[in-house]
């Protein structure tokens, strides 16, 4: 059994990102300033910790975090019963594939794949140097158009809170990388827009952490004792029964919430 404070997982990823970020700029650096060739340790070490390339730590971090919101959006979607309304379980089970496809495009980058049928279609340049940007705005769009309501029949806070934290991941995602279109276009040097990319990559890191959060906050709310489980049936305990709601309810707040993988779960690896 793994126990994991609720307090500490979100925190963990937005220090995460903080931390990796702060090492990536430092490295960096270091590197221009020790003016360190190809194959030394300075550089080699500057690459493996740098947030902007892919196939680095951060990239793996990025991939993680994704990863386990879209765990944790499948675990409250199966709190869900097919006619509880707004809340109903499509809404979460989507969102959960969404970001179990963008942990993969984190790594397989297919998002930037679009920037070469773009290019010959529209007219690129300046703010859409990345092509790709102009298929997301109105994507961005029409997921804001169909989840706005969704997010009001929220707990108050909670949808906020969600608010807050997509306001912060699109920033870096889009607004950011629009702003890192305009500075390499300008010819401004590789340490303005590096700079701008770092910025980027935090911010989208600390939108997953926010929105991580917010979610943990729904389940606690919604009596979730902390028992992963692929199942859309309410988790059981050991004996079998099923487990009282509650945590966080009637004024009786439980300080950690753990992650257990049920017994069938392992026994089928």
């Amino acid at each position: 059994m793994l126990w994991i404070p609720r307090e500490r997982l979100a925190l963990g990823v937005l220090r995460g990102a903080v931390f990796l970020t702060l090492l990536s700029a430092g490295l960096n650096v270091v590197e221009v300033a020790t003016d360190s060739a190809d194959g030394t340790f300075i550089a080699e070490m500057a690459g493996a910790f740098n947030v902007v390339p892919d196939g680095t730590v951060p990239t793996w971090f990025s991939s993680m975090i994704l990863l386990i919101a879209a765990i944790l959006l499948w675990v409250a979607g199966s709190h869900c019963t097919m006619n509880s309304g707004p809340g109903r379980r499509a809404y979460w089970r989507v969102l959960s594939v969404g970001f179990g496809l963008m942990s993969i495009d984190e790594t397989a980058t297919f998002h930037e794949k679009l920037n070469g049928p773009l290019d010959d279609s529209v007219v690129a340049g300046g703010a859409f140097h990345f092509a790709w940007v102009v298929a997301a705005i109105p994507f961005v769009l029409i997921i804001a158009a169909v989840y706005w309501r969704w997010l009001l029949h929220l707990d108050p806070a909670v949808g906020l809170l969600m608010t807050v934290s997509a306001i912060v991941f699109i920033t870096g995602a889009i607004v950011l990388e629009m702003a890192s279109g305009v500075v390499i276009e300008q010819g401004w040097g590789t340490s303005a827009s590096g700079g701008v990319s770092h910025v980027e990559e935090l911010f989208e890191m600390l939108g997953v952490g926010l929105f991580i959060e917010a979610v943990l906050r729904h389940l606690r709310l919604v009596g979730w004792q902390g028992t992963l489980s692929l199942g859309s049936a309410p988790p059981r305990n050991k004996s079998g029964s099923m487990r009282e709601a509650t945590s966080g309810l009637a004024g009786n707040p439980a300080p950690e919430v753990t992650a257990e993988i049920d017994q069938e779960l392992v026994g089928t690896v």
